[in-house]
């Protein structure tokens, strides 16, 4: 696949994705608390701003190396109740900064057990009622 360059918001991401691929997955804005935090080191990473069972966007605390997987814990919080966390090996395809001082990251699953997707679906169930 050829690169394309494309403009989100004030800054540019590369993605060799095709339109198709980008959107394999319907969006969720997360309107409940998502916490992500690396496992390995317990630190939280950033919070998520949107979500689908492709993938999601994290409003992050720090850069993320392209192209590199990390493993991650969601903690989720829907009105007030603590959910199952969910636990996912994610691969970082793009990262910026906005407005100078935000990160944005966007993550693909790289590896997603059945029962953390069973978890996420149910989650994502909850955000489109």
């Amino acid at each position: 696949m050829d690169t394309r360059k494309t403009t989100a918001g004030s800054y540019a991401v590369e993605c060799d994705w095709s339109d198709a691929e980008r959107r394999a997955y319907e969006r969720h804005a997360a309107h409940s608390y998502m916490r992500v935090v690396d496992v390995p080191s317990e630190a939280t990473v950033g919070e998520i701003v949107d979500i689908s069972l492709g993938g999601f966007k994290l409003a992050a605390r720090r850069q993320f190396l392209r192209d590199s997987v990390y493993e991650f814990r969601i903690d989720v919080c829907v009105e007030g109740k603590g959910r199952e966390p969910i636990t996912v090996g994610a691969r970082n395809v793009w990262s910026a900064a906005e407005n100078g001082s935000d990160n944005h990251a966007g993550f693909v699953f790289a590896n997603l057990s059945a029962l953390s997707r069973a978890r996420l679906q149910q989650f994502i169930d909850e955000l489109s009622a």
